[in-house]
């Protein structure tokens, strides 16, 4: 049996009852950190471009946009929501995936659930389905998948959003399976777009796609069977050296879902081991005028991702690791107000981030950024730093999500409104009808445009 069939057959049996606790909890999280930065999101420019175009073209209005008032048809509600989440860059991650799993599964269920009158138990056991599929056609492609320039949550991402909307309309195998096909030969998105609106629209249009293959499978349109593994199918063309043979191991008893990573910091996440170091630099007393010369050795994944040496905007900024250093040494944070047009006009920024150099060296392992800064006074500093070691501590990691939330979730929302999200998230599983939950999510009276 191929990865395509043993997935779906996966997805069209899992039910909230064969969730274990852990990952109810991570299921949880991942929903809180992702209605936080769709919120602050809401209010960036792509999105209102988009809402321009979906309101002037009209359609039934069946499922809302977070943290704005006005209300669109499914497949719009996905691809505005999917796109207003990943546009700050501060959604979470899985290296499995090799990008960002709830930015395009969740919009696409969130959508239909609200329409559906779904309850909190059936779109947690819908978002498990498709957060667990992106993560293994993920690890079915290899990491050459984004070296040829494909952009991993957009191409991959069309499986989860199916996936999870397969599982929340309750269609069998069969229909699981076309619902694949049906989201494979949609799939896009490349990664000479960072920087620029089209990176969040990517999350957005794989959601929007996902969405539509659910429901064409849900009324027998036919598609290939095999997509992720045929002659023609996805993975000889997307990536010719992928593991054509993958069939995952131990699906339903160990969840993908326990390896996600959340962001502390408003950027890439390629960027975030350099950043630790730069606070922890600055937490030791380091100057900007005591810096003589960076040299950044990221992990070599993402090295082209974060390569951009002087960023022209603040979307590129988000992609630059001398940039993104030098935001964090002279800040002291790196959140989403950091990262504003008017921190590439600071001449200390700039300053520090002329400094920084960069190599790619295969041997720097995931997740990790080895920097040397040499002082004015002759010192060598030697740091690394691994993003693996964040959050170890659970009651940590809960505090931090939940700082993160109210940080974004209140730019839009009031306190109240805000408080009330939060728990109504956090007690997700009591959910009758999911629409509940989201309008605690939406603003009142006039667009937001």
């Amino acid at each position: 049996m191929g990865l395509t069939r043993k997935l779906a057959e996966f997805v069209s049996s899992l039910r909230y009852e064969d969730l274990p606790p852990e990952v109810i909890s991570e299921v949880k999280f991942c929903v809180l950190d992702w209605f936080g930065v769709a919120l602050s999101g809401s209010k960036e420019p792509l999105v209102d471009i988009l809402l321009q175009v979906l309101m002037a073209e009209g359609g039934n209005t069946l499922a809302s946009i977070v943290g704005r008032s006005e209300k669109v048809s499914l497949q719009q509600a996905a691809l505005v929501n999917g796109s207003a989440s990943h546009a700050l860059d501060f959604d979470d991650v899985n290296t499995n995936m090799m990008g960002h799993p709830t930015v395009v599964v969740l919009p696409a269920p969130l959508a239909l659930g609200e329409w559906k009158g779904c309850s909190g138990k059936d779109f947690m056991a819908a978002f498990v389905a498709g957060f667990e599929t992106v993560c293994h056609v993920g690890l079915s492609q290899t990491r050459k998948h984004g070296a040829r320039g494909w952009h991993p949550t957009a191409t991959i991402g069309h499986f989860g959003a199916a996936a999870a909307c397969a599982n929340l309309l309750h269609l069998d195998s069969d229909a699981t399976t076309a619902s694949f096909g049906i989201a494979g030969t949609q799939a896009a998105g490349l990664r000479t777009s960072f920087g620029t609106m089209c990176k969040p629209l990517h999350a957005g249009k794989a959601s929007m796609n996902g969405l539509l293959a659910a429901q064409l499978a849900e009324k027998g349109f036919t598609a290939s069977q095999a997509i992720l593994e045929e002659e023609e199918g996805f993975t000889h063309t997307f990536t010719p050296d992928g593991n054509v043979a993958y069939v995952p191991e131990g699906l339903g008893k160990r969840y993908e879902i326990l390896d996600v990573k959340f962001k502390r910091y408003a950027s890439c996440f390629g960027t975030h081991p350099s950043i630790d170091v730069a606070l922890a630099l600055r937490e030791e007393g380091l100057k900007p005028d005591d810096i003589e010369s960076v040299h950044a050795i990221p992990f070599p994944g993402l090295y082209d991702a974060i390569s951009i040496m002087k960023p022209s905007t603040s979307l590129e900024g988000k992609f630059s690791l001398p940039y993104t250093f030098a935001v964090a040494f002279v800040a002291g944070k790196a959140g989403e107000d950091e990262f504003g047009e008017e921190s590439l006009k600071n001449p200390e920024i700039i300053k520090i981030r002329d400094k920084v150099t960069m190599e790619k060296d295969e041997k720097i392992p995931v997740n990790t950024s080895h920097v040397v800064v040499k002082t004015r006074d002759g010192r060598t500093i030697e740091r690394r730093a691994d993003v693996n070691q964040v959050f170890k501590d659970s009651k940590k990691k809960e505090e931090s999500l939940r700082n993160k939330f109210f940080g974004c979730a209140t730019k839009v929302l009031t306190d109240g409104q805000s408080e009330d999200l939060y728990s109504s998230i956090m007690e997700l599983e009591t959910i009758e009808n999911l629409g509940s939950m989201i309008n605690l999510s939406v603003t009142r009276g006039a667009s937001n445009g």
